[in-house]
């Protein structure tokens, strides 16, 4: 508690400019405190959670869009350093055949 009251007392605040804004090439996260001033990670609270319950948001970056007949079946981005990636979604990902359609994502704008 001491170190903690010193810290904020020299200006020191727990996010000392921290922010959850995407920046590239960067994986961020946040973390949780309960109660009893433990930290936790967003992981832990999986195995309490109820699936219908959860939503998850992605804002991503894609080139194209691959299709499989109404459904999306993987992405096509530059990753610049690295590359081409092209994730596969579903869970045959690995054994499914290339798509049907690339979309290219600026025909959306």
């Amino acid at each position: 508690m001491e170190v903690r009251d010193g810290l904020l007392e020299a200006g020191i605040d727990p996010y000392n400019g921290f922010s959850l804004e995407h920046v590239l090439g960067t994986k961020t996260g946040g973390s949780t405190f309960d109660p009893t001033g433990r930290r936790h990670i967003s992981a832990d609270f999986l195995s309490y959670a109820n699936p219908s319950n959860i939503r998850v948001a992605v804002h991503a970056i894609a080139e194209r869009i691959l299709l499989r007949k109404r459904k999306a079946a993987g992405i096509f981005s530059g990753t610049g350093t690295a590359g081409i990636t092209t994730p596969w979604l579903g869970a045959k990902a690995k054994s499914c055949s290339p798509p049907e359609l690339w979309v290219p994502l600026r025909s959306f704008y």
